[in-house]
């Protein structure tokens, strides 16, 4: 039986919601269904500078089409980009433990995590900071950002209810709980049930 792709997204979206909480029954079919094991030397040897341009584009390109836009530190679990990338889950993490890319961040979650390092992670997400689609992070850049008079963003901490503005459509006037802060986007248990990682210029406090 053949599943279409958004269907296998919806299904690993759920699986990765359960896992997040824990569920060991979730981790493991996770595991299972989208664990997919390296397909070509090639995708194993990739050179650091092959790595890292691959790492950013794979992730731009599901964050993308998850939430549009505004995909910025948007966080993917290692799940998909390993699925993505066409290699293993331990070539992804050993490929991460050498890499040094400054506007890479790796996350920690509640649920399953790989270590990477000596660090545990589930996911991994890039910030603004990057360079025309490069992941590289200019002091110029930074600059410029600083002194171009933009707002500043409205700061959120654990507990905080909030609702979602029109900036981003499919979640709006819901309403929900912080339950975790990553850079400039929250992770918000919504009151209908859903897990959303929303950035925090689409959320107001009430």
């Amino acid at each position: 039986m053949d599943v279409n792709e958004k269907l296998l997204g919806q299904i690993r979206q759920y699986l990765s919601s359960q896992a997040s909480s824990g569920d060991r029954e979730a981790i493991n079919l996770l595991q299972e269904l989208f664990t997919v094991p390296a397909k070509s030397e090639l995708a194993r040897n990739l050179t650091a500078a092959e790595f890292s341009d691959q790492l950013f584009k794979t992730w731009q390109s599901i964050a993308n089409e998850q939430v549009g836009d505004n995909f910025w530190s948007y966080p993917i679990p290692l799940e998909d980009i390993s699925q993505s990338l066409e290699i293993s889950i331990e070539h992804l993490c050993e490929h991460l433990a050498a890499a040094t890319i400054p506007s890479l961040q790796l996350i920690s979650g509640r649920g399953h995590n790989y270590q990477v390092g000596q660090v545990s992670v589930a996911a991994l997400t890039f910030h603004q900071d990057s360079n025309a689609g490069t992941p590289t992070t200019t002091k110029a850049k930074q600059t410029k950002k600083q002194n171009s008079g933009a707002s500043i963003a409205v700061e959120f901490a654990l507990g905080d209810r909030v609702r979602v503005t029109a900036k981003r459509p499919q979640y709006a006037n819901q309403t929900g709980t912080v339950d975790q802060i990553i850079s400039v986007s929250c992770r918000v248990k919504l009151d209908n049930g859903w897990m959303a990682f929303l950035p925090k210029d689409c959320l107001e406090k009430f």
